[in-house]
């Protein structure tokens, strides 16, 4: 449960633009081949509290998309009826909060921003917000590619992301044991 210092009001949120990513994971304890999942966060403009500031965003993650390349979300919807099957919504604010109930949908896409609306309800932590809408303009970050089996460089990386999504414009980094690929001159 939120103390009241960190409870947040709808009218307290002003949208603040946000970004969207991808991950490329596998989980051999599970049985989880590979699978391309997306991450949609919305922020929001600072709030002041006593003790503190805090910047809160609204985080969907491991939705699951049916489209061929990162260029095509526009029109697709996902939701999930409870927290973590198999879609994560929460919101940052000192602390996580999550919420049970998830519905985003891709209105628009242009290049690299996504116009994107998501709906969330069931406050599980108390932050005080039983239900919120959020739309905005979100730019994309980037792909990471995070496998239990690292590929042994970016060109087998890419092969791999290849079987999920057109990464032809996108250039490859090595990050943090796996690689990250974003926009730009390919690599």
């Amino acid at each position: 449960m939120g103390t009241s210092q960190n409870l947040l009001t709808l009218e307290e949120l002003r949208p603040a633009g946000g970004w969207w990513s991808g991950v490329l994971f596998d989980n051999p304890a599970v049985w989880l081949a590979p699978k391309l999942t997306w991450c949609f966060t919305f922020n929001f403009a600072g709030v002041v509290r006593d003790h503190s500031a805090a910047s809160p965003a609204l985080t969907i993650e491991w939705v699951n998309l049916p489209v061929a390349s990162w260029r095509d979300l526009a029109g697709h919807r996902a939701s999930c009826h409870a927290f973590a099957r198999p879609i994560e919504a929460s919101i940052s604010f000192f602390d996580q909060h999550r919420y049970d109930t998830i519905d985003l949908h891709v209105v628009k896409q242009r290049n690299r921003l996504v116009q994107a609306v998501a709906e969330v309800e069931g406050d599980l932590d108390g932050l005080g917000i039983e239900a919120l809408r959020a739309s905005s303009r979100l730019l994309f970050d980037g792909i990471t590619v995070a496998l239990s089996s690292p590929p042994p460089d970016v060109q087998a990386a890419r092969a791999l992301l290849e079987e999920h999504t057109d990464a032809s414009d996108l250039a490859g980094y090595p990050r943090a044991g796996g690689y990250w690929f974003t926009p730009g001159s390919a690599g």
